[in-house]
């Protein structure tokens, strides 16, 4: 169980951000007390991070063929 604080570091949002998803219904909390929530960390690896993906590499970039110049022709 992490606290709010935690939370937000482990999943990478703001403490703000985090709190909305949670008022929205995107992730289940726990009232810890008047002012804090927990959360679970399998709730936390379960919301899906739209902006940290794991990027994955490309091929190699593919170039048009060079234009033959004038003077060789």
């Amino acid at each position: 169980m992490l606290t709010t604080a935690q939370a937000s570091v482990y999943i990478g949002l703001s403490v703000d951000a985090l709190l909305r998803a949670r008022r929205a219904g995107r992730l289940q909390g726990v009232r810890l007390n008047e002012k804090d929530w927990g959360f679970r960390r399998s709730v936390l690896d379960a919301y899906p991070r739209r902006y940290h993906r794991l990027m994955v590499p490309a091929g190699p970039a593919r170039h048009p063929p060079p234009v033959a110049s004038r003077e060789a022709a």
